[in-house]
């Protein structure tokens, strides 16, 4: 058997040696120390070495290098843990709990279980490296490869979950910030949901040494798309808001308010928003929402703040002015003047009204008014 390296097992190569960059870029940003950065850099610092690993055995290099076989596997179970714990914190401003520290337990075992082979001769290394390529795949191969499948697919679905969970937030308040990291999140399940179907099909229909780099070279196209977006977005890959700054958010280190729970929060909250209508009321108060919701008026500030980027105010004024754009729209409210319009909804003041309306409009309330009566015009004639 003589090693070679053909024209795929090169470009999945350059795919491993983006990653290897792209990791060290996100450590070096401005603010590369966050949380989600690391682990973000950890999945691709992770991602190109189960390349290299992979383009080893199908070059045949690894007779030349025997030491490293199987070194890289026990780094296949960092996918899914790295995957989830990457978008639940970008999208939540959290930071890793001593918990979390479970998710990496599979990894642990898989490297106890080659530990053996990796302490043994190189003789020895070698004769495990040829019986590899001579009865591919081994047994454990298949073994490994179901356990990492159902370890996986669990992962996938949670990210997914969280990411259309954050998406929802976005699509309710439409703010002006984090589209381009939600953009990101979207691009980044994509990606990772086509790697995990051609695993799957490579699994169940093609597992032969021909397939080897198809795997591979999913995730060095994901790191081709994952570089281009760094570069044309490079803070969208850092966290949910980008002009958030972290210390807004120090004031709940110690809350103990649960992911689990904040989750439940969001949704009875965004129900009542929606079906309700809390904010048309003039005199609504974060005490009288908490209590409307059957949040703690704490926990309820938090939600707000960390969820939707916002205090208690802005997040009341968003849905007051989406509310007034809906009636500008509506014939019956054709006589109301601006004012009037203003108070149904909620607005106690001109000047909040006006400012509010601006600011997530980018158009005064006449400016808006007039251009929604020439739409009307426009679409009846006559």
């Amino acid at each position: 058997m003589k090693a070679s390296l053909d024209p795929l097992a090169i470009i999945t190569l350059v795919g491993a040696s983006q990653g290897i960059l792209l990791a060290l870029a996100l450590l070096g940003l401005k603010r590369g120390r966050t949380p989600a950065n690391r682990l973000l850099a950890a999945f691709f610092a992770v991602t190109s070495l189960a390349i290299i690993g992979s383009i080893l055995v199908s070059t045949k290099y690894i007779l030349i290098c025997p030491h490293l076989v199987q070194l890289t596997a026990p780094f296949h179970f960092l996918f899914g843990p790295l995957i989830f714990l990457y978008i639940s914190i970008s999208t939540t401003r959290k930071s890793l709990r001593r918990l979390d520290l479970l998710h990496f337990l599979p990894f642990v075992l898989c490297a106890a279980y080659y530990a053996p082979l990796y302490f043994q001769s190189t003789a020895y290394k070698l004769h495990y490296s040829e019986l590899l390529l001579q009865n591919y795949p081994p047994s454990e191969l298949r073994i490994k490869s179901a356990v990492l499948v159902i370890q996986v697919l669990p992962y996938l679905f949670l990210a997914a979950a969280k990411a259309l969970s954050h998406a929802k937030r976005i699509k309710v308040l439409n703010p002006s910030t984090g589209t381009k990291h939600l953009l990101w999140l979207r691009t980044l399940m994509v990606m990772a949901i086509v790697v995990a179907a051609a695993g799957l099909f490579r699994f169940f229909f093609n597992f032969r040494p021909e397939t080897i780099l198809l795997i591979p070279l999913c995730f060095s196209v994901m790191v081709y798309i994952s570089g281009y977006m760094a570069l044309k977005h490079p803070d969208a890959l850092a966290g949910m808001d980008e002009s958030m700054p972290v210390e807004r958010f120090k004031k709940y280190e110690k809350s103990n308010l649960t992911e689990e729970r904040a989750e439940e929060y969001v949704e009875r909250l965004l129900r009542c928003m929606q079906s309700e209508k809390p904010y048309m009321s003039g005199d609504i108060t974060l005490q009288k929402l908490a209590e409307k919701v059957s949040i703690p008026a704490n926990h309820l500030s938090q939600i707000i703040n960390e969820r939707f980027g916002q205090n208690f105010f802005d997040f009341m004024n968003r849905y007051r002015v989406k509310e007034v754009q809906r009636l500008f729209a509506d014939p019956s409210k054709k006589h109301y003047s601006l004012l009037a319009i203003a108070e149904e909804v909620g607005f106690n003041s001109k000047s909040t009204f006006n400012s509010a309306f601006k600011k997530y409009s980018n158009m005064t309330p006449s400016e808006f008014r007039r251009a929604s009566d020439d739409r009307t015009a426009g679409r009846n004639p006559g």
